[in-house]
């Protein structure tokens, strides 16, 4: 093949995966609808200090936005690390500050420079209404410390994305079975799983796993 032709060939496939990641991940620009949330939520986050994972009680109060953040490390237990205020953050060089629908499970914030991964929550008022937007429970949060928080282009992906899918035109042995396909962000790969009838998020038994989908699109 004439090199030119490579060459326009092999730029074509790397803005078409560009422009395909892009559209992947534009749901996370949405805004959540927190009209109807609690008082207050009660998430659970982690922060890695050096080499040290100390773990946080994060207090949502959604009525002004405002974070207070009590520790739970263990020798650090029910001290008050910061009390009730509005957590600011950088963006394009622009002073901003968390609403209440950027914190919740899979989700980074920054607390005056400290990367936190909120990995769970706790309370049934808060889980009930939490797990509408997806997985609640994160319980590889240490790896997604040592991974670290998302580059500032990529936005505040979470480490795993889940979905409910059916099989298009499933007739037989998978007519009215829902599967449960777990999106591994940066590793772009792809676990599928029957979903458990019942709890929603629950795996049954697997179905792939591992699959390569750095070339996929996503249709929801």
């Amino acid at each position: 093949m004439d090199p030119w032709i490579q060459s326009e060939e092999q730029q074509k496939f790397s803005l078409e995966n560009k422009e395909s990641r892009e559209e992947k991940f534009e749901w996370n620009q949405e805004k959540v609808d927190y009209s109807d949330a609690p008082a207050k939520l009660h998430l659970l986050a982690c922060w890695l200090d050096d080499t040290s994972v100390r773990t946080f009680h994060m207090i949502v109060h959604t009525i002004d936005d405002t974070v207070a953040l009590v520790e739970s490390t263990r020798g650090f237990r029910k001290q008050l690390f910061l009390k009730r205020n509005k957590l600011p953050f950088i963006k394009k060089d622009v002073r901003q500050f968390y609403r209440s629908n950027e914190m919740r499970p899979g989700l980074w914030v920054e607390v005056y420079t400290r990367p936190m991964f909120i990995f769970s929550c706790e309370g049934p008022e808060t889980r009930n209404f939490l797990k509408r937007f997806g997985p609640i429970d994160f319980e590889d949060y240490e790896k997604a410390l040592m991974d670290g928080p998302p580059s500032e282009g990529s936005g505040n992906i979470p480490p795993q994305m889940k979905f409910i899918a059916v099989m298009e035109g499933g007739k037989g042995l998978f007519e009215d079975i829902k599967f449960l396909v777990t999106f591994h962000v940066s590793k772009e790969k792809l676990d599928i799983a029957e979903a458990v009838k019942g709890p929603k998020w629950c795996l049954g038994r697997t179905f792939l796993k591992g699959i390569n989908c750095s070339r996929y699109g996503l249709v929801l």
